[in-house]
This record gives structure tokens, sequence and C-alpha cells, in this order.
């Protein structure tokens, strides 16, 4: 017998429904979206109903879920996290995205890049990496 799901959150915004999924997912929750093509197709609530996508889990699973995306939604930033960015205080900056990410979270929520997998260096530009094996000969001294 298959399991009742059940909602633990809606959106209006298609992106950040599809994010709070693979959060979920992530963490090992199945769950499913609908109303995505109708947010997508009527925005801003023209549908009439305001928070259009569902978000649905199993029912066993519905308050580690919602407890999940509670977590994720109180973790974000101050209004002032361009100063405590600069600052370096209490926030790190995701490789891959550029989002500020609260040091409270070891995942970025934007594109759920780990913490660790921030590179010490940037990577090298493939052109000057070819231009320095690839040297023109020096000219020949004269005799």
């Amino acid at each position: 017998m298959s399991e009742n799901f059940v909602t633990v959150a809606t959106f209006h915004r298609s992106a950040e429904a599809q994010l709070a999924k693979n959060l979920l997912e992530e963490e090992g929750i199945a769950s499913t979206l609908s109303g995505e093509l109708t947010a997508d197709m009527l925005p801003f609530g023209q549908a009439g109903g305001g928070d259009q996508i569902v978000l649905q889990v199993p029912e066993s699973a519905a308050q580690r879920a919602a407890g999940i995306l509670a977590a994720v939604a109180a973790a974000k930033l101050d209004d002032n996290w361009e100063d405590e960015a600069e600052s370096g205080a209490d926030v790190w900056l995701c490789s891959i995205c550029g989002e500020p990410i609260s040091n409270r979270l070891s995942t970025c929520y934007a594109c759920q890049t780990p913490r660790d997998g921030i590179r010490a260096s940037a990577p090298r530009d493939s052109i000057s990496t070819r231009q320095e094996r690839i040297r023109p000969p020096d000219d020949e001294p004269d005799a």
C-alpha cells in the first residue's frame, strides 16, 4: 500500500520550489512538486491562489522535512550581510555561485555546494597556460 503525501511548503516561484525539493532529496526524503507550470505561465498569483506550487513528502517524513526547510529559512542572512561579508564576520562566499552563506551552514543553500568545495586559489587561465607552453623561438644570435 502506498503512503499518503502531505504538503510541507508552498511557493510562488518554481526556482525556490525546486531548490527546496533538491534539499529534501539530498537529505534522503522523497518529494514531489505540483503547480510549477501554472506558476510559470501565470506569475504573481494571477491564477487566484498566491502560492501555487505545492511541495509534498510522504506523511512519515513530513515532520523531518518541515524541520529541514525551517532550518534553512531561519539561516537566511541579515540585511547587513554585505558589511559582514566584507569584514569576514560570520559569512563565507560560495565558490560556485558567489552567494554569501552564513557560517552556521556547511552547504550553500542556493546551489548545494559544500563549504569544503571552496578552492584555495583561482584556476589558471587556459589561454595563458597554453601560451607558456608554446613560446616562439628566440631570435638567432648574430654570428
